[in-house]
């Protein structure tokens, strides 16, 4: 049934409840190593889609009667380890280890109709980083290190009929057999003091990323297959330079050049974005590469009055965006 708000003030469909808990023990076992411990927990009521939820279909009444994420649930584990040391390497290391576990559901039901629709996605990160800090003098400082990522995506869907509670199976957002990803990186970055008056930042990067879809259940949409696999190798660098003519003056330049690989959501998404409108999954994406530069400064010219002035320019390549097809 469709109701008229009495109260125009209240914009019915908007709200949500959401609860977290965070905690963090450190424990110092001497003046050189250090743990830290992070624990979060995040849990939700359903939230409502509310442009969805809002749209009016061709007979004036509204397209859904339900659409709603939730619950969102997140937990997260991570243990940070920090050393410092001098060596001929080293002064500092930190050590980071991670694990994530978010949920997520998506619950649609048109007007009129007894078909509700559950799409639950489940994601499973794990991840490693180590970071390296060196000093060699007072003006140049080294930072290296590593840093791997695994997403561990599952989706399943099903249609419940709200008169006879009997479940049908449905079509997943992302593939029914589960996907993966591997994001890894080796990095260093180089900061030089020159004077009191110039700095040069430079670094770069090196990316390993894979992803592998698996769809097991082709039937309701008839793909035209049943796996896509996704291997890229990039690096990307950036180089920067600061000019501080006097205490109140500050000029700034730097240049870079950024990658993107295609993901889960970008390669596997089944998604109806609009009525009318299907995102379909595309096993032939490429990466996105950015070539960027920005130029600016800063002049502090008298007690709380200061200026700033910047300029950008960024030229994206292989930009991933949605076409017929």
């Amino acid at each position: 049934s469709v109701i008229i708000n009495q109260n125009p003030l209240i914009q019915h469909g908007t709200g949500y409840s959401q609860i977290d808990i965070m905690q963090k023990f450190l424990y110092a076992q001497n003046s050189k190593l250090t743990h830290l411990f992070n624990f979060q927990i995040s849990s939700s009521s359903n939230i409502p889609r509310y442009d969805r939820l809002a749209l009016i279909g061709s007979t004036g009444l509204p397209t859904y009667a339900e659409w709603n994420y939730g619950p969102q649930k997140r937990n997260l584990a991570a243990y940070t380890l920090n050393y410092k040391n001098t060596s001929r390497i080293y002064d500092e290391i930190n050590l980071t280890l991670s694990r994530q576990a978010i949920e997520q559901y998506r619950i649609t039901r048109k007007l009129n109709n007894t078909n509700r629709l559950h799409q639950i996605e489940s994601v499973g990160v794990y991840a490693i980083n180590t970071d390296f800090r060196k000093n060699f003098s007072t003006r140049h400082e080294l930072r290296y290190g590593i840093e791997f990522t695994y997403n561990d995506v599952n989706s399943k869907a099903n249609s419940i009929n709200s008169s006879t509670n009997i479940a049908t199976p449905a079509a997943t957002r992302y593939p029914d057999g589960g996907s993966s990803m591997i994001n890894s990186g080796i990095y260093i970055s180089h900061s030089w003091e020159i004077s009191q008056r110039l700095i040069l930042t430079d670094g770069i990067r090196l990316s390993y990323i894979s992803l592998k879809s698996n769809w097991a259940d082709t039937s309701i949409f008839h793909l035209p297959f049943s796996e896509a696999e996704n291997v890229n190798v990039a690096p990307s660098g950036s180089v920067g330079i600061v000019y501080i003519p006097c205490n109140q003056f500050r000029l700034y330049m730097n240049g870079s050049t950024g990658f993107r690989a295609p993901n889960v959501d970008d390669m596997g998404k089944i998604f109806d974005s609009s009525p009318g409108l299907l995102i379909v999954p595309n096993t032939n994406l490429k990466p996105e590469i950015a070539i960027g530069g920005e130029a600016g400064l800063d002049w502090t010219f008298s007690k709380g009055a200061k200026i700033d002035f910047a300029a950008f320019y960024t030229q994206l390549n292989n930009a991933i965006v949605t076409k017929p097809f």
